[in-house]
Formats: C-alpha cells, sequence, structure tokens
C-alpha cells in the first residue's frame, strides 16, 4: 500500500485565532476505507474542504499523490489536485436544468475523461436508475441525485474517492451495491474517505478510522470483526 494523502502539522481556523482542527498529522494509503469520525461540528467537513482545495485559512501542509496544498499553494497546484479525488457531498450539487445525462457528461469533461456508453449503461443498471438519465436533476429524489455523483464518481474513477455522509436518501439496495464497488475500487490501489457521525456505518464499511475530538486526531483504529468502536472510543 502506498501512501497517497500525507497531512503534516495542519491547523485550520474560519476566524483567526479561533481554530477547528489543531496540529493534524495524519495519513492516508491506498487500498483502504478510511473514516473520518466525529459528532456533528467536530471539524469532519472543514478537513474534507481542505483536502478539496475549497478552505483556504489554514497552515501546514497536504501533500496529495505528489501535490503539495499548503496556505501559499498557487491556484495551479490546487487546480491539478482536482485530478486526483471526486467529491461526493451529503446533499449532491448540481445543475438542476441539466438531465442526469448531461450532467454526468459535463462532470466527466471538467476531468478529461472520455464519455464510455457501456459503462454508463453497467452503472444505471446497477443501481437500479433506468427511468432517470433524461430526467432533469430539480425532478429527482435526493437518493437519485446521489446516485448521478456515484455513477459520475465510477466513471471518472480517480485515484481518490471522498464521500460525506454517502448513504443519504440510499436504498437499501443501492447501500449494498455502493459498498460492493468501493471494495473492488480499493482493490486497484485506490483510497475512499468516508467522512460520517454514524458509528454502525464505520464499523461495516472501513478498515481504519480516525476519530476527531476536540479539534484534534490521533492515532488510526484498525477495524476489525471484534473491533467495538462505542468501547474504544468511549461513546
Amino acid at each position: 500500500m502506498d501512501k497517497i494523502i500525507e497531512i503534516k502539522n495542519l491547523t485550520v481556523w474560519y476566524e483567526r485565532n479561533v481554530n477547528v482542527l489543531e496540529d493534524i498529522n495524519i495519513s492516508f494509503r491506498t487500498g483502504r476505507i478510511y473514516a473520518l469520525l466525529g459528532a456533528n461540528g467536530s471539524g469532519k467537513s472543514t478537513l474534507i474542504n481542505v483536502l478539496c482545495g475549497v478552505h483556504s485559512r489554514f497552515t501546514g501542509m497536504v501533500n496529495m499523490d505528489g501535490i503539495t496544498i499548503a496556505d501559499s499553494a498557487q491556484v495551479k497546484d490546487i487546480n491539478e489536485s482536482k485530478y486526483k479525488r471526486f467529491y461526493i457531498s451529503d446533499t449532491p450539487m448540481a445543475l438542476d436544468e441539466m438531465t442526469s445525462t448531461q450532467y454526468i457528461k459535463f462532470l466527466l469533461d471538467s476531468y478529461n475523461v472520455k464519455w464510455h456508453r457501456e459503462r454508463f449503461d453497467d452503472l444505471v443498471q446497477l443501481f437500479q436508475f433506468e427511468k432517470y438519465p433524461f430526467y432533469k436533476i430539480k425532478h429527482l429524489s435526493l437518493g437519485n441525485k446521489q446516485k448521478v455523483s456515484i455513477i459520475a464518481a465510477f466513471m471518472i474513477d480517480p485515484p481518490i474517492l471522498i464521500l460525506d455522509e454517502p448513504l443519504n436518501g440510499l436504498d437499501l439496495k443501492s447501500v449494498d451495491v455502493f459498498l460492493g464497488m468501493l471494495r473492488e475500487y480499493v482493490s486497484k490501489n485506490r483510497l475512499v474517505i468516508i467522512s460520517s457521525h454514524l458509528v454502525d456505518i464505520v464499523e461495516k464499511w472501513c478498515d481504519e478510522v480516525y476519530y476527531i475530538k476536540n479539534k484534534k486526531i490521533g492515532d488510526s483504529i484498525i477495524i476489525s470483526p471484534s473491533t467495538n468502536l462505542r468501547k474504544e472510543l468511549s461513546l
């Protein structure tokens, strides 16, 4: 397994002298599904925003597959890092007037990825999305909007997937399909990071956990069949 993200001495804030995260030193390796676990407001989404290059109020450094994102990072470095990862939020953002197919093609174009109709059709079938490729985004349920983002993610196939509460609105069958595909994905030397406050989901889905509490992150916890996170973390 290769170290694909390394975070050193990271301190993040929204208002100066009111830190959200302090002195974070962690890393992520390929072939693994990691969790960022913590209560609502603990800083999970803030860390994701730093990883995605959309939050710049920090000191320290993030190295993402050879690209350095720091408080002095150049715009070209931040833009280049985009091609290393794809982000799925808990409330998918989309261009509402586009159809699902148009929006996915738009995302692929932004990542310089060619359209493959067979791959698209396979994913549509797997996620029981056959009725919706030509629906406008604004007419889709939350779960189906989430499926649009998931289908796009697997078509783009970046080295890193970052998921923020990714199960919002998904039906049970799609949840099982999604987990199976994530397992296949990381088996190809990829990385998945899942942000969640749901301990049961983390224990079922993830290989390692970073727990965020009081602005800090300690060593990762390896998940095994006997792991009881609630007990280990005194939750």
